[in-house]
């Protein structure tokens, strides 16, 4: 056990199709954000740990919200909490899977990249429990469809109908866990590492 008997929690972004961890200076990979600030950062492609929660979490960073779905996991005295943005492919992936994935029982999370039939880069992530790849509970059968709609301008997609969805499952499956949590200072709540 840590010196304080208290479990130690790491936060954890996926960034350029892997887990991301910051780390202390000259240790890992050196990076500079748009702000000019350095930071360094371990990468790897696997977590293992049992999920003891998953909560939409909402913060603000320089008045914009931030949505993301924070994964709590515990390995041994380490706590781990990855933080997936709210309604990216790798947030619908895991949680696609989540239903799926036997809770008291350590499960293994990969990241990879993947090119579609338009050549267009995705990250995915997958689960593996008792040897073999969790199948995705949530597919295109049963979810709804996703809709185009006119977004500043643009056309868009808009996947609020399967958002409801995930949320209904995730507020069953832990329904006695804290929905919120202080905030944390990681890549998805650092204005350098958002999409916009």
């Amino acid at each position: 056990m840590l010196e304080n008997e208290e479990t130690r929690k790491v936060y954890v972004s996926v960034r350029n199709n892997h887990f991301t961890v910051k780390t202390r200076e000259g240790e890992g990979i050196e990076r500079t954000m748009k702000s000019g600030k350095k930071v360094w950062e371990k990468t790897f492609d696997r977590m293992t740990g049992k999920i003891v929660n998953v909560k939409k979490k909402a913060t603000e960073w320089e008045g914009k919200k931030i949505v993301s779905w924070d994964v709590t996991m515990t390995d041994g005295e380490e706590t781990e909490v990855l933080s997936l943005n709210y309604g990216s492919n790798e947030a619908r992936c895991f949680l696609s899977r989540l239903p799926n994935i036997d809770l008291d029982s350590e499960v293994v999370l990969n990241v990879f990249p993947y090119s579609g039939k338009n050549g267009k880069e995705r990250t995915y992530i997958t689960a593996y429990q008792f040897g073999r790849k969790v199948d995705a509970f949530y597919t295109k059968e049963n979810l709804p469809q996703l809709k185009k709609i006119m977004y500043k301008g643009e056309e868009r997609w808009d996947d609020s109908e399967q958002e409801v969805i995930f949320e209904k499952m995730v507020l069953d499956k832990f329904p006695l866990m804290k929905k919120e949590e202080p905030e944390h200072e990681d890549a998805q709540s650092n204005p350098d590492d958002l999409p916009f």
